[in-house]
This record gives structure tokens, sequence and C-alpha cells, in this order.
């Protein structure tokens, strides 16, 4: 994915599965917000 994609980002959300967005919202979405605020 980052050969085609070079703004992709690896992050792993502790706790979590499958449903990170269910079983750690919180830091699913600090996760997000810290991409969006890099993108450029």
């Amino acid at each position: 994915m980052l050969a085609r994609r070079p703004e992709t980002r690896y992050a792993v959300i502790p706790d979590a599965g499958h449903d990170a967005h269910l079983d750690q919202p919180a830091r699913l979405h600090d996760a997000i917000r810290t991409f969006l605020r890099s993108a450029p």
C-alpha cells in the first residue's frame, strides 16, 4: 500500500480488535485526527 499511496499511515490501536471504532473509539479518533492534521 505504501508503494502505491505514500500518504498512507500505519496505526496500531491498543486493545482493539477488528472493530476499532467500537472497541476503542477515542483512540481511533485520535489516530484519524493526527492523520488529517498531517495531510497536505
